[in-house]
């Protein structure tokens, strides 16, 4: 008997397995630190914390890209948001990463209490294996934000709805995994505690990715209805 397809079952997309594909490699990166460069629970929060900004960049630029297809007035108007989205994201993720070194940075120096020092270390880490890493997570970045740039024309998004979307993401994410690394830490790091907080930050952004393309297929089937 020929199978039954079901029709309310989202189909085999490609650009799916792409994604799943660059997730995965990319969230992986961080384990060769780990097992061959004795990475420390603070340099896998560096690394994540570090993705937020690319992924700020590119919010940046979906901004901009959407504000032009609906004309030039609406791009001029949206330049003032750019910058306000730069300024508060930027605060927000200095925030986020004053937290972090207050927690899991074990240097010299009280980091969490020194802006300044903050700052010079955030553009002088050279952690062995951190390139190969950051390549890993520059990987899913771009390959998201292209997914998102091509469904913000299809779905017609605006520039002001753009704006919010990276903020979710970092407040349930990242609030989920510190309380993983809280709990690594207590264990003192064992590489097994850092691999399970891996594993729980690639799973999250593979359900991610997956919830994406449910609810993409599902608003093309509303519309062709």
């Amino acid at each position: 008997m020929p199978e039954t397809l079901d029709p309310s079952a989202p189909p085999s997309n490609p650009h799916l397995y792409i994604s799943l594909i660059a997730v995965t490699i990319g969230n992986l990166t961080p384990a060769v630190g780990v097992l061959f460069y004795d990475w420390s629970l603070f340099d896998i929060f560096y690394l994540y914390w570090a993705e937020n900004i690319l992924i700020g960049a590119f919010t940046a630029i979906r901004m901009a890209m959407s504000a032009a297809s609906w004309g030039f007035v609406m791009l001029i108007g949206t330049l003032f948001k750019i910058a306000f989205f730069c300024v508060h994201y930027g605060m927000f993720c200095f925030g986020h990463g004053m937290i972090l070194f207050e927690l899991f940075y074990e240097g010299p120096v009280d980091i969490g209490k020194n802006e300044a020092y903050l700052l010079a270390y955030i553009f002088d880490h050279n952690q062995a294996g951190f390139g190969i890493a950051m390549a890993g997570i520059l990987m899913i970045v771009i390959t998201e934000g292209i997914k998102n740039i091509i469904a913000d024309r299809r779905d017609a998004r605006l520039p002001q709805t753009i704006m919010f979307s990276p903020y979710g993401r970092i407040v349930i994410l990242h609030v989920t995994i510190i309380f993983g690394g809280l709990g690594a830490q207590s264990l003192g790091a064992p590489i097994w505690a850092l691999a399970l907080l891996i594993a729980l930050k690639t799973g999250y952004d593979m359900l991610v990715v997956t919830d994406k393309h449910i609810i993409s297929f599902d608003k093309k089937a509303k519309k062709d209805t």
